[in-house]
């Protein structure tokens, strides 16, 4: 399953959570598609996405990209 299908259907069976918005930062809760829970956190002064999930990748798991489209980018 490719990561936008896997990101659109965390936001329709609604598994992705804000938890706290700060001045600095924002952290979300994700159920993942087998039951974890991820922590991705936003840091808004750098703008950057990081996850708990361990993706070595050097693009965005499906959690990020999951929270990315719940917040609307």
């Amino acid at each position: 399953m490719k990561k936008g299908i896997k990101a659109e259907k965390l936001i329709s069976d609604e598994k992705i959570f804000l938890l706290y918005k700060g001045l600095f930062n924002e952290h979300y809760v994700v159920k993942g598609s087998t039951g974890e829970v991820y922590d991705v956190m936003f840091n808004i002064m750098k703008n950057t996405y990081t996850c708990s999930c361990g993706n070595v990748r050097t693009t965005d798991c499906y959690h990020i990209v999951g929270v990315k489209s719940f917040k609307g980018e």
